[in-house]
């Protein structure tokens, strides 16, 4: 059986591989069949279903590792239960690696320890919840995506794993941004739309859906106006961008438009700051410009016009959200450790909504201020990046910076310190920073030398 590997890592035994998935398996089957009796009859049925996924997807994280990367991020646009089925591969492959090979995982310094930090505050944190049983769920839910970030911090530094990361990444994407507007107008499914007026495709909310889309868009703008790791056709490039745009609009979701306006803007901007770059970002705005029209004359026609004129205003409810906000940053200070993870929904009258009260709230100001650090951080390596103008592991550097500003944009209105594709960006950014800096180093260090080529290691900037 072909174990895992990274570059630089000394590999262990691949029974204690096997035993380890093995153990996890059956962990996973007890705690399962502990609850038969909870569970709906169309859940027991399904169960075989269930029991074959888990076994495929540990097999394939053992001897096709590649593989089981893939389909993790195809599965990245189906989120309808928890733990998600992505969740299963993600945490197997996370268990192999720490089983097989000695991993260094590409975290700048001045993130890792404040997120080292933050992890810490969460955990004492605990000792001030009132409901102890969500404090422990929605801990293990936060603890499981930082590991999530820092395993791909390292998976990421493999040129070949990024590239069919991304490219399926955009492949979900469009097919979630696709079902959306079918079960929207066509009425397909009553799970692809949330109250019958808002796409929201293989997600449970219209909100998470519309800023999964976003960076999948960016992506392909960018690939648009400078080809560098999808390959594709500019034609069908351009076709793929404007279904993945009207997900966004019809997700109805102000955050999701937000996040994609910050973003759209911060990629244009970087395209005609480049050196040559003023006909790639006009390039850019023409697209731009005919999807808009498209849309508009879509909407139009689906008699959508009114409600996104609509949603593009203030809400009945945005008051008693803004208040609930306001009161919960200001409760920061009454505890040291603050409330307690996941406290904000038995505390609060209203969840959050913002992923930055949520930490004043409920870590209090050590962890409010160590959050921060950890997306300025991020924020600071990618506009490091974003000052070369080729691609690091083939993604274009102007698109991480856009699909991050817009990513921090949206935290402030919805709290998205779970969401997985938060942490996927977040890790691709640390890792592409990390090869940057590494090479940067050899370079100064062998002034007189080329260096070799490592696998995975960012082209030189021109």
């Amino acid at each position: 059986m072909k174990p895992l590997v990274g570059a630089g890592s000394r590999l262990r035994s691949d029974d204690t591989a096997f035993a380890g998935l093995t153990l996890l398996i059956c962990l996973a089957l007890g705690m399962l069949l502990g609850r038969l009796d909870t569970l709906s009859p169309a859940k027991v049925a399904v169960l075989p279903l269930a029991l074959l996924f888990l076994l495929a997807a540990g097999w394939l994280s053992l001897a096709r590792p590649l593989v089981a990367f893939g389909a993790a991020f195809v599965l990245l646009g189906v989120v309808q239960v928890q733990p998600a089925p992505v969740d299963v591969i993600f945490a197997l492959l996370i268990a192999t690696t720490v089983a097989t090979v000695r991993m260094r995982p590409l975290v700048p310094a001045f993130v890792g320890l404040p997120l080292a930090a933050y992890v810490l505050l969460t955990i004492f944190s605990m000792t001030n919840a009132v409901d102890l049983k969500r404090a422990i769920s929605f801990e293990g839910i936060t603890l499981y995506m930082v590991v999530l970030g820092v395993w791909l911090s390292w998976a990421f530094a493999k040129r070949q794993w990024v590239r069919i990361g991304m490219k399926l990444y955009v492949v979900a994407a469009v097919a979630s941004a696709a079902l959306g507007p079918l079960g929207l107008y066509l009425h397909l499914s009553a799970r692809l739309a949330y109250g019958g007026v808002r796409a929201m495709g293989l997600f449970k909310d219209p909100n998470v859906y519309g800023a999964f889309l976003v960076p999948a868009a960016i992506i392909l703008l960018d690939e648009i106006a400078t080809p560098k790791i999808l390959g594709w056709r500019r034609r069908t490039e351009i076709a793929l961008f404007a279904i993945v745009s009207l997900g966004v609009v019809v997700s109805y979701s102000r955050a999701a438009w937000l996040n994609y306006a910050v973003a759209l803007a911060t990629l244009v901007f970087v395209q005609s700051a480049r050196r040559g770059g003023f006909r790639r970002a006009a390039r850019s705005i023409g697209i731009l410009a005919a999807c808009a029209l498209a849309g508009f004359a879509m909407l139009t026609a689906t008699g959508s016009l009114s409600y996104l004129l609509e949603r593009s205003h203030l809400q009945s409810y945005d008051q008693q959200r803004f208040s609930n906000q306001d009161t919960a940053f200001s409760d920061m200070f009454r505890h040291v450790f603050g409330f307690g993870p996941g406290q904000s929904e038995i505390l609060r009258p209203l969840s959050t909504h913002s992923t930055f009260v949520r930490a004043a709230f409920e870590q209090g100001f050590l962890g409010f201020a160590m959050l921060v650090l950890v997306l300025v951080g991020t924020l600071l390596c990618a506009i490091r990046l974003a000052r070369h103008t080729v691609e690091v592991n083939g993604v274009g550097t102007g698109a991480l910076l856009a699909i991050w500003l817009g990513q921090v944009v949206n935290s402030f209105f919805i709290d998205t310190l779970h969401w997985r594709h938060l942490w996927v960006w977040a890790a691709l950014i640390w890792c592409s920073y990390s090869l940057m800096t590494r090479e940067s180093s050899a370079e100064r260090t062998l002034p007189h030398s080329s260096p070799v080529p490592r696998p995975g290691a960012p082209r030189q900037a021109r």
